[in-house]
């Protein structure tokens, strides 16, 4: 029988998504069904939408919230600078000035959501995400919509899991308390393109396999941190201040642009591995910065005991995010974050490292607060830098006995106790001078000796030597916290180099 001339009886499904939908409603939900809250594939020149899932609204939130938090930044330097002519410490407001700071921030958080949403209907979050905002109905949300959800933020932000998580959880379009009263909904457009990779067909990665790519990862995660530090210019403080604050979010861009851009990283590419999100589609950028945030986080034994029991191999970062890590050939684009990777982290690190205006070339620590910290480990700094340097400053109560807290009495002699590299020798022995100057919390100087130290110290082939003075409290010091600074010189190399420690008397 020639099967070719017989009809193909075959069964043809057919399924209609706005009659599913009005089936699965009821009430006056049934009037509101619009082919944006449905998911259909189409052909690959076209978009669908559906309602923004809880991971994708908390990658645009937590990308917002960055965004915001370094506008919040340099609006308090503005408003420091307004007030009181002095931006070295913006935060530093007493009494009323917190007020202001409060209520001029919280003015500022709602113009952040209200302005981008009412003229684009998303944030730039949303945006990275590739979420908007729009009515319940279909189309733009109205000017009073928009104003009727971010005004709602008064009673979701303090009630955040009630109103909003718990919300999101129980409405079925993952509505805020804000989204309901204002008849708004988030949605994601999904782009029906070539580049999608089945996840029931690609094998997840499991947690072996993502560190080894992770430490693949490492080196060149390390270079570009290291080099965006060094880049810092210290003989510049107001800018060194901004480019310190920002240098957190400019290291989390790095893997995030890649895995965007790319799908993969260096080390991912290298074993045949892609980043997704969960339905196989490529990752927006709000999710690559939520799953790359929480590595800090993740890089633990808990994390990778959760990637390794996990049915999916997703840490709790790709859980957050809504991604998964596919074994999957990168192909052209994939390969291209090798030299991407490569030549970015190789440039940062040279140019950081002949930056002559670094903290490590002009022999100084990072400081937070009144805590200072060398980001650079003390063996690696020895080949770095050229001259002398002081190593593991302490206060001590004794040559023997270091003080861990740094709290001492009026009236106490007070040991300094240091080690030291990078000084010449002349004949077996190096030629110290050191002064030491000691300032309340007022920035007063209430101690400055010259020369604490100057001595010709055998030191024969020795890269380092120990090093030891001590100084008395007055016996009327007020309670309060104290500053310690050495100054320390080489006089036969003809350098010198400086160091500071916090401590408190009581």
């Amino acid at each position: 029988m020639d099967t070719k001339s017989q009809p193909d009886k075959t069964p043809i499904n057919t399924y209609d998504p706005l009659a599913a939908l009005a089936k699965e409603s009821d009430g006056e939900e049934n009037s509101q069904i619009s082919v944006a809250s449905v998911i259909t594939e189409m052909p690959s020149a076209t978009s669908a939408y559906r309602p923004a899932s809880p991971q994708e609204r908390f990658g645009a939130f937590f990308t917002d919230g960055l965004f915001f938090f370094f506008i919040l930044a340099g609006w308090g330097m503005l408003l420091k600078s307004i007030t009181h002519g002095d931006v070295s410490q913006p935060f530093s407001y007493q009494g009323n000035g917190w007020g202001l700071f409060g209520a001029t921030g919280a003015a500022l958080y709602f113009l952040y959501y209200f302005l981008f949403e009412a003229v684009v209907s998303a944030t730039p979050g949303k945006f990275l995400g590739g979420i908007t905002i729009h009515r319940r109905s279909g189309g733009t949300p109205s000017l009073i919509a928009i104003f009727i959800r971010n005004i709602s933020r008064i009673i979701d932000t303090p009630l955040f899991f009630i109103t909003g998580i718990g919300m999101m959880e129980m409405t079925k379009r993952h509505q805020r308390l804000g989204d309901i009263l204002a008849g708004t909904v988030v949605m994601r457009e999904l782009s029906f393109e070539s580049r999608r990779v089945s996840p029931d067909l690609s094998a997840h990665v499991g947690a072996t396999r993502r560190t080894l790519a992770f430490l693949l990862d490492l080196p060149l995660l390390l270079a570009f941190s290291y080099g965006i530090l060094l880049l810092i210019p210290v003989s510049r403080p107001s800018v060194a201040m901004v480019l310190l604050n920002l240098s957190p979010i400019i290291i989390l861009f790095f893997p995030s642009l890649s895995e965007s851009l790319f799908q993969t990283t260096f080390g991912k590419a290298i074993l045949g591995m892609k980043v997704t999100q969960e339905d196989g589609r490529p990752p927006r950028f709000s999710s690559v910065l939520v799953r790359n945030l929480f590595r800090l986080f993740d890089t633990n034994i808990v994390g990778y005991l959760c990637t390794f029991l996990s049915t999916r191999k997703q840490r709790p970062g790709d859980i957050a995010a809504g991604t998964v890590v596919l074994r999957n050939s990168p192909g052209f684009r994939g390969w291209l974050a090798v030299p991407f990777m490569f030549l970015l982290a190789g440039f940062t690190g040279y140019w950081g490292l002949h930056n002559p205006d670094s903290f490590v070339k002009k022999h100084l620590a990072i400081r937070v607060g009144s805590y200072s910290f060398s980001p650079v480990p003390t063996f690696a700094k020895r080949f770095l830098v050229e001259g002398i340097q002081i190593e593991n400053l302490q206060l001590a109560y004794s040559e023997d006995e270091i003080s861990r807290d740094r709290n001492f009495s009026a009236g106490q002699v007070i040991y300094v106790v240091f080690r030291t590299s990078g000084y010449y020798i002349d004949a077996g022995k190096a030629w110290f001078q050191a002064d030491l100057a000691v300032r309340d919390q007022h920035h007063n100087v209430i101690l400055d000796r010259t020369n604490i130290i100057n001595s010709n110290v055998v030191v024969g082939n020795q890269k380092t030597a120990k090093l030891v003075t001590r100084f008395a409290l007055h016996p009327q010091a007020t309670e309060g916290d104290y500053t310690a600074t050495l100054t320390l010189r080489d006089l036969f190399g003809n350098r010198q180099t400086q160091d500071s420690l916090a401590f408190k008397v009581h």
